[in-house]
């Protein structure tokens, strides 16, 4: 078990380097998640109060989401594949599909998706920044040893500054898009 654990984390190590995105949101990308960057904070709740003037739900990002991840062939051939290990737990399973679908289409995809929403600028770039590949996978191999991946995910997300709606949202989402 713990075996698996670390050649999953390898695995989207390897991916994270060998595949970044090479796009114009290389400096969202880039930034990582911190609960003492108070930056982060009131972007997230800028990004927040947005969406809900927009009345933006957490089916339109489900369904959002998985409409333009739908047409990556990668993503298709790792949801269409039976579980590989039936005894590997939810999180193991969701970092396979993750690590299978690859950093450059899922992050192209989040990219896709923030640039139809009728959001500012600097919020499309923090909800990139929050549905980020290599954030996903981290917070997916945080919430692993959980029996509830949804509540580990969002315990983790909320320590990283994320408001509890949003960070609900996110975790639901990510469930339904890798489970």
């Amino acid at each position: 078990m713990y075996m698996k654990k670390v050649a999953g984390f390898i695995l989207c190590s390897l991916f994270l380097f060998t595949f970044y995105p090479q796009t114009g949101y290389a400096h969202a990308l880039e930034a990582p998640l911190s609960v003492q960057d108070q930056k982060i904070k009131d972007e997230i709740e800028q990004l927040t109060a947005e969406l809900e003037e927009e009345n933006i739900s957490e089916l339109h990002f489900v369904t959002g989401l998985d409409e333009r991840l739908s047409k990556k062939p990668k993503y298709n051939k790792a949801k269409s594949q039976p579980v590989q290990d039936p005894s590997a737990n939810d999180g193991e399973n969701m970092l396979q599909i993750l690590a299978d679908t690859g950093a450059t289409e899922w992050n192209s995809s989040i990219i896709e998706f923030a640039e139809e929403l009728p959001v500012s600028q600097e919020s499309k770039e923090t909800l990139i920044k929050l549905f980020n590949y290599h954030v996903v996978s981290n917070v997916v191999v945080s919430s692993m040893d959980s029996d509830d991946v949804t509540e580990a995910m969002i315990l983790e997300l909320k320590e990283k500054g994320v408001t509890d709606d949003f960070a609900k949202t996110t975790s639901h989402t990510l469930v339904f898009l890798l489970l």
